[in-house]
């Protein structure tokens, strides 16, 4: 006995909807105009000090809705858009870090670290003026791109003194009462011990120092890779949250004053590892495809 359902008189299913070229330009120039903005801006400017976290954040918030606009279309498999999404894809990346290295900059005062073998604030700054770099020549080429796609340039030019970060010193007042967590102690020791044996760990990342950068292609996957870098951010994030549950604002964190430092370290490590593995992810992905 065979059984007829209307499914059986249905038409056979169609392929996926194509749009016209002309008609995605037009979406796309609406959805991307603030990015080419942002673009123009940096790419006019001749000094990293416009690289400020609001400037890093817009970029960062529109690379992301530009991103997600491409994805949606198919722009990644799409020999005439591949190119503008993967440009999209690098200002996202590079904005991202570069807040993350300004949060570290701006944040470095408030850690309380002794003095370290290398000047770390030097290093950060250096890093920082490199991913401007970056960003300025990702701007150009994502201009270019847009002029190649028939996307208008935006004519209206930001105003960079609308990113300026103004920080005159001082802080509130701290006048609240001390946070009163049972386990304190216990998390302290805990901490500590976890700390210690998570930098025994972390020895695979002092391979930079033994290697030249023309050799660095050498060390991914082995021994280096996304899945052991994202473990270890996971951990030190852990530890990090640990701290501010349990130690954070406690009448022992003000008698200690080690335990800010620690919180400093952890904190540090965790968002370079963070960039860390967003730049092995990228180079997994998109640079060292076979």
């Amino acid at each position: 006995m065979v059984f007829v359902t209307d499914n059986d008189n249905a038409p056979a299913s169609e392929g996926p909807v194509i749009i016209d070229y002309e008609s995605f330009s037009v979406l796309a120039a609406l959805r991307a105009h603030q990015l080419l903005r942002l673009a123009r801006l940096l790419s006019t400017e001749h000094s990293h000090t416009i690289l400020t976290r609001p400037l890093a954040a817009d970029l960062l918030s529109h690379a992301i809705q530009v991103e997600e606009f491409l994805d949606a279309y198919g722009a990644r498999n799409n020999r005439l858009w591949s190119r503008f999404r993967s440009l999209t894809a690098t200002i996202k990346l590079f904005a991202d870090i570069s807040y993350k290295l300004l949060h570290i900059q701006h944040s470095l005062p408030s850690y309380q670290l002794p003095t370290l073998k290398r000047d770390f604030t030097e290093a950060t700054a250096q890093t920082l003026a490199f991913t401007y770099d970056i960003l300025v020549r990702a701007s150009s080429h994502i201009l270019s791109k847009a002029a190649h796609l028939n996307l208008p340039t935006p004519a209206d030019d930001l105003n960079k003194e609308c990113y300026r970060e103004p920080l005159p010193p001082g802080r509130l007042p701290h006048d609240r009462a001390m946070r009163q967590v049972s386990s304190t102690a216990e998390s302290v020791t805990h901490m500590a011990t976890a700390y210690l044996n998570l930098a025994s760990e972390s020895q695979l990342l002092h391979i930079v120092e033994w290697v030249k950068p023309r050799q660095y292609p050498s060390c991914f996957p082995d021994p280096l890779s996304e899945d052991k870098l994202r473990y270890l951010q996971l951990r030190f994030h852990s530890l990090q949250a640990l701290y501010d549950t349990h130690v954070a604002e406690t009448e022992i964190e003000s008698l200690d004053t080690d335990l800010p430092t620690l919180r400093g370290y952890i904190s540090i490590v965790f968002h370079l590892l963070e960039i860390t593995t967003q730049l092995i992810h990228h180079y997994e992905r998109h640079l060292n495809a076979k």
